[in-house]
């Protein structure tokens, strides 16, 4: 049964996935022919997708990657990392 379930969630996740794919995926590959669609196009809408895209910059600027921690600020880390840690009381386990 576990099985049956994990496959169909399998095949569920690759079909919305290919789907998403779909819809993202930009009809026109030419440039061209993408400027003379805009020319048809509503204000608003212009507005919103602009819109849009600037919020996936503003994401995508965000997702800034972690410098790489050198040896020894690595080791000072996590000395003072084992000082201040607090365990939880219920679990006996690290509390984050």
């Amino acid at each position: 049964m576990i099985s049956f379930l994990r496959q169909c969630s399998e095949h569920i996740l690759i079909d919305v996935t290919q789907h998403i794919q779909r819809w993202v995926k930009p009809n026109n590959p030419s440039l061209f022919a993408d400027a003379a669609l805009d020319l048809t196009r509503s204000k608003t809408e212009l507005i919103l997708e602009n819109a849009f895209l600037r919020q996936q910059l503003i994401v995508l600027n965000r997702q800034v990657k972690r410098p790489a921690i050198k040896p020894h600020e690595a080791y000072t880390a996590g000395g003072v990392d084992q000082q201040a840690a607090v365990l939880d009381t219920d679990t006996g386990h690290r509390a984050t």
